[in-house]
């Protein structure tokens, strides 16, 4: 059913009435005689005349107001400490359930015949409730008409139990998208929420709000801030260091490379390099991460003796290695020549455990990676690097 006309956008012509009741309350404080009016009448009048303009007048101001809050959004403030939060609702700010009256009004408003009737006038500026230009930030878009065409808004709340799906809020620049984001953002830290927000543009006020209603709420130091652009003061994320399995870690890095055509054999290359890094440093009792990946990529040998020396102090047939490396230096001039590159430090140890016949996976998997990472060479297959030779340990 179509909504009935309300005649809302034409003049205000009961502040014609309201003017002409004034005056002639007016005239009958000051002359009373001329209508031939005794006291207690002549303030009865006077009032009864009064209470007509007001109501007229109102009348006429709501039909300004009106016209006006189609064409200037109403001014709306709230200190960010008023913020109303609740643990069963959330705020979402002020506004009203839209129906067919709405929808009427909003067809009119944009009628070519009542443009005329939308200009600016300076009377409405002095209505109450109107907005300053103080009220408004410089530049705020949006469509007027859509909150215009509802004098009387209420608070808008949601039921929090209804955040369980996702929420899309639409606009175009500048209409409060962030500014919404803010005030939701505001109450979910209030109530001891813990909120992420991803901000592609790098909003500095977002940022400082985030920050501020975590200081008001007493959760600085759950407050972290990761920024690219900025990493003398943003937090640091170990992508690589949380793991339910070891491989994830290898997998994690090598899966950034393309696997097409001969990158597959490159690309398995790097997982099983990888692959051992972080098993030496998790055995070793450290996280790995990028940074220690990198390093030791560069130059294995620090972790090959910090895991050889760690191995062979609590393997039992290992006891004495370290006065033997002493009594029986190495000759690297009679090692292979993939090693004669290579510390002594990391040759003595490997060639010990060789003598030995000790054997460790992780110990067999870095000294194969000592022979192939740097020198690229193939190690002839009748001597192995490390001798796999099972112990009852």
């Amino acid at each position: 059913m179509t909504a009935p006309l309300e005649g809302r956008l034409r003049g205000a012509h009961e502040l014609v009435a309201a003017v002409v009741s004034l005056a002639a309350a007016g005239a009958v404080l000051i002359a009373p005689g001329w209508l031939l009016l005794s006291p207690p009448w002549q303030v009865g009048l006077a009032a009864a005349l009064f209470g007509h303009a007001a109501w007229r007048g109102g009348q006429g101001a709501r039909t300004l107001a009106y016209r006006r809050n189609l064409r200037r959004l109403r001014g709306f403030k709230m200190d960010s400490t008023a913020i109303p939060w609740s643990a069963h609702r959330l705020y979402l700010g002020r506004g009203f359930r839209w129906d067919q009256r709405h929808t009427q009004r909003l067809f009119e408003a944009r009628q070519p015949s009542n443009q005329r009737l939308l200009e600016p006038s300076r009377w409405t500026r002095l209505l109450p409730g109107a907005a300053s230009s103080a009220d408004v930030p410089a530049g705020l878009g949006g469509d007027p008409a859509l909150h215009g065409v509802e004098p009387d808004e209420s608070d808008i709340w949601m039921d929090l139990s209804e955040r369980v799906g996702h929420t899309l809020v639409l606009g175009t620049t500048r209409v409060g998208k962030t500014r919404l984001a803010e005030l939701l953002i505001a109450q979910d830290i209030r109530r001891g929420e813990v909120v992420i927000v991803f901000d592609p543009k790098g909003d500095v006020d977002l940022l400082r709000r985030v920050y501020a209603e975590a200081v008001r709420s007493g959760r600085t130091d759950a407050f972290f801030m990761f920024h690219l652009g900025h990493p003398e003061i943003s937090a640091r994320y170990n992508p690589v260091g949380s793991f339910s399995r070891i491989t994830e870690v290898a997998t994690r890095i090598a899966g950034q490379l393309p696997s097409e055509g001969q990158s597959a054999a490159f690309k398995e290359f790097v997982w099983r390099f990888v692959n051992v890094m972080a098993r030496a440093l998790v055995a070793l009792g450290r996280t790995p991460d990028y940074e220690a990946i990198n390093r030791h990529a560069s130059d294995i040998e620090p972790l090959l003796v910090d895991y050889f020396e760690q191995w062979l102090d609590r393997e039992p047939t290992a006891a004495g290695w370290r006065d033997e490396l002493e009594r029986q230096p190495i000759d690297k001039k009679s090692l292979d020549k993939g090693l004669q590159s290579r510390g002594l430090r990391a040759v003595s140890l490997v060639e010990f455990a060789r003598r030995r016949r000790l054997y460790d996976p992780i110990a067999h998997a870095l000294a194969s990676t000592l022979a192939y990472e740097k020198s690229c060479w193939r190690r002839p297959k009748t001597e192995p690097l490390l001798r796999v030779v099972p112990t009852e340990n």
